[in-house]
């Protein structure tokens, strides 16, 4: 072969500016490098690596409070995927750079708090699951129980108790499906039981002299209704309606007798029950449509 076909057959040298964005960075081409990522992020805005790639740009530039935030956003989402080490260690390296202590540390408390829970997950899951659905034709097996677990861990009932608690708490709960219209709880009815929307959505409204019925408020996942109901024995201000298929965690009395029986920390459980302010605020509600 010759010289001349032989350098033919070789593929093609990169010109000197095909450099990628590491190359950039070590020559200090820092604006070039900026330019690149921002484009390709615009493609691919949860690019973890290429975001993470922008933080360390902007901590050798000198911006520090820019590289703080993008590391709490892709902090943030590591956390959101079960990345609970890695959201860690870049807030650790937030905690040097900028003064925002403030912001920091209580995300990285959260987090810790949130890799303990994963690691009791397993267990407060099955205390709930080992409880039998008391509708008829309703299976356990039935529950995402991944999206259940996201929502339970956004509540403030997850802040304020052990995961022996939660564990307990759990398996107290009864589950429960509804269609939807299906009834929750009329006004004036007697219900000795508090519930927690896992899935679906439930409408609350309570009928005026016309004869019409307004929708006072609309409850998402996640809300916890009806303390008033158990702990003081009041009946319910309002109707309380599954508006689509739902599911809802219900705590009767009987279920509240065995949470609490042998809990080393009974009152610690009932105080982060009745916390929630969905009630009262319900009751207000009621009264200034009512004109009571």
């Amino acid at each position: 072969m010759s010289l001349k076909k032989w350098f033919r057959s070789q593929p093609a040298k990169s010109k000197p500016d095909e450099v990628d964005v590491d190359d950039l960075m070590t020559l200090e081409r820092y604006d070039e490098a900026e330019e690149l990522l921002q484009r390709f992020l615009k493609k691919k805005p949860y690019d973890l690596r290429a975001r993470q790639k922008l933080a360390e740009l902007y901590k050798r530039t000198g911006r520090l409070d820019e590289a703080s935030i993008e590391y709490m956003e892709i902090a943030d989402q590591y956390a959101k995927e079960g990345f609970h080490d890695k959201a860690l260690a870049l807030l650790a390296q937030v905690s040097k750079l900028t003064r925002m202590a403030d912001k920091v540390w209580p995300k990285m408390e959260r987090l810790r708090r949130a890799k303990q829970l994963e690691q009791h997950r397993p267990a407060i899951m099955e205390a709930l699951v080992g409880r039998r659905s008391v509708s008829t034709g309703s299976t356990a097996a039935s529950i995402q129980f991944d999206r259940l677990w996201s929502i339970i861990a956004r509540t403030h009932l997850v802040d304020q108790l052990d995961a022996d608690q939660l564990k307990q708490l759990f398996q107290a709960f009864q589950i429960v499906t509804l269609e939807p219209k299906a009834e929750v709880a009329r006004r004036g009815q007697k219900i000795d039981a508090m519930f927690f929307l896992a899935s679906g959505k439930v409408e609350v409204s309570v009928t005026l002299p016309g004869g019409s019925s307004p929708v006072l408020r609309a409850l998402e996942p996640g809300s916890l209704f009806g303390d008033q109901a158990l702990f003081e024995r009041q009946p319910w201000v309002a109707d309380y309606r599954a508006s689509e298929k739902t599911l809802l965690l219900k705590l009767d009395r009987q279920g509240l007798e065995s949470a609490l029986l042998g809990n080393p920390d009974p009152r610690g459980l009932i105080n982060a029950l009745r916390e929630q302010r969905m009630d009262t605020e319900v009751a207000d509600t009621v009264k200034r449509t009512l004109g009571e």
